[in-house]
């Protein structure tokens, strides 16, 4: 049987790790699942989530699929075939790829392996469309018009009528695509995973056309247009001084455009916590022991030194 491949696209910080999360409850009751995931830092932060769960795990760092990770993950894929044989791999792509690329790289794994591309997702979130659709322009507009699914995310926060707005740019963009905009805390697994798949729509050989036929054309690539800093660090840092320290990510331009951030600190109590940014916005979660604090931002035009002196790292070097 050939093995189900699943994407779950999303710009960063849209809210791919938490959908993927809650699409594992449903499918690791029936099927054997892999997971690749693709993160554009050489820091991987997302993994340790993931393998609590289980799964087996790939994980890629330091570029995108597009480009210079294209053989990595063929690789990555052609493996876990052969050597775990799982009936699904959940392929979670860095939120600086393009949905074209990664279908792109699939139709080169299923010249000698044989998959079916099942689910094809985009998550958006419409709290911050307009923001969103501004700093990642094509890669954002490509992960729309290759969705089948689009899982809105956030709808519980969001008013209905960005909500509404949000479902008319989709449509403008990518008519033929169901977009859901039921609140996730209302969804199970099981229903996620239904919608995921549209039922009634056949599984999709990549010996079939997946693409449509596009004239070759100069595109950007992730690399030619975001940058990553990333650090490992021991200072210690309380969830307030942490807090405050992001805030001037968002208020001053001196650090550049900082499209998103994530990672795990060490607090003055000796606890952990896991910290998520997107602009205007830093989620903090408890977090297992690590051996050391991993920081990680994306974005534009980033200024190495001064976010090494923002967040005491003047004589740390970044990774």
């Amino acid at each position: 049987m050939p093995t189900k491949i699943d994407i779950i696209s999303g710009v960063l910080g849209a809210g791919k790790t938490t959908l993927i999360n809650r699409i594992l409850d449903s499918v690791l009751k029936t099927d054997k699942t892999a997971i690749i995931e693709n993160e554009f830092g050489e820091i991987g932060i997302d993994g340790c989530r993931f393998a609590e769960s289980g799964v087996a795990l790939r994980e890629i760092s330091g570029g995108c699929i597009c480009c210079t990770l294209f053989g990595d993950f063929v690789s990555a894929a052609r493996q876990l075939i052969s050597q775990v044989r799982p009936d699904r791999i959940i392929v979670e792509p860095t939120g600086v790829g393009k949905l074209t690329d990664v279908l792109r790289a699939l139709e080169a794994v299923g010249k000698v392996e044989p998959i079916e591309i099942n689910m094809i997702v985009a998550v958006i979130d419409p709290l911050r469309y307009n923001l969103y659709s501004k700093m990642f322009g094509e890669f954002f507009t490509d992960q729309i018009q290759k969705a089948r699914t689009i899982f809105l995310s956030r709808t519980q926060l969001a008013p209905g009528d960005a909500i509404d707005q949000t479902v008319k740019h989709l449509k403008e963009i990518n008519p033929d695509a169901a977009v859901v905009t039921s609140s996730w805390e209302d969804l199970t697994g099981e229903e996620m995973v239904s919608l995921g798949e549209k039922p009634g729509a056949a599984c999709i050989s990549p010996t079939e056309s997946i693409l449509a036929k596009e004239a070759f054309c100069h595109h950007h690539h992730a690399d030619e247009v975001f940058k990553v800093w990333s650090a490992v660090t021991s200072v210690r840092y309380s969830r307030e001084q942490f807090r405050k320290a992001v805030h001037r990510l968002s208020t001053e331009a001196r650090y550049g455009e900082i499209a998103r951030g994530k990672g795990v600190f060490q607090t003055p109590e000796g606890g952990w916590l896991h910290y998520d940014y997107v602009p205007g916005e830093t989620l903090f979660q408890n977090a297992e022991a690590m051996d050391t604090g991993k920081l990680v931002f994306i974005g534009k035009e980033l200024n190495s030194s001064g976010l090494e002196e923002l967040f005491g790292l003047a004589f740390i070097k970044g990774v």
